[in-house]
């Protein structure tokens, strides 16, 4: 590695590191184009990706992030259990566990042998286990749930009714008096 892209990749990561994700992200695509199988950077500009997601609250920039770390993973010849990581994370964010489940199984199906990724399976099995499963909306609790409003505005306003005739009253007897 000559010494321009090195010291661009530094930059990207200080950049990264001072919280200027956009920066950061701009640096690592220019470094990309000169050097497309660059795991590092893919794997930094998954990073930054996903940090611009959460300041922004934006999740496209998830969906970014995990195809740059699927291709980090590619790129690279040295196992990475923070790269499989930033993986899963990225997988978790996008609602996507199922497909990390058969991922990873299929991973372990290539190398039996290897518990790493045995254990990734349980830990995205029991991720995708804590999930809440979003509830669905049906026209029976719409209408409970109108009911209910309709009932509130209905005793609110006759509190409010009832509190403005006592202090109507309140008013006209001090006048009178």
């Amino acid at each position: 590695m000559d010494q321009k892209p090195k010291n661009a990749l530094e930059t990207a990561i200080d950049h990264y590191k001072n919280g200027f994700y956009d920066f950061s992200i701009t640096e690592l695509k220019k470094i990309l184009v000169g050097d497309p199988s660059n795991a590092k950077a893919h794997y930094q500009l998954s990073l930054a990706l996903e940090k611009k997601g959460s300041q922004d609250n934006e999740k496209a920039f998830y969906i970014l992030a995990l195809a740059e770390a699927k291709q980090a993973l590619k790129s690279t010849k040295v196992f990475s259990k923070e790269m499989h990581q930033q993986m899963i994370n990225l997988y978790e964010k996008n609602d996507q566990l199922d497909i990390a489940i058969a991922d990873y199984k299929k991973r372990q199906a290539l190398e039996p042998g290897n518990q790493f990724y045995a254990d990734c399976v349980k830990q995205i099995t029991a991720l995708s286990a804590c999930k809440i499963p979003p509830q669905v909306s049906t026209g029976e609790s719409k209408k409970g749930g109108m009911i209910w409003w309709l009932i509130f505005i209905f005793i609110a306003g006759a509190i409010l009714l009832v509190t403005l005739l006592l202090l109507s009253k309140n008013y006209a007897a001090k006048l009178h008096s």
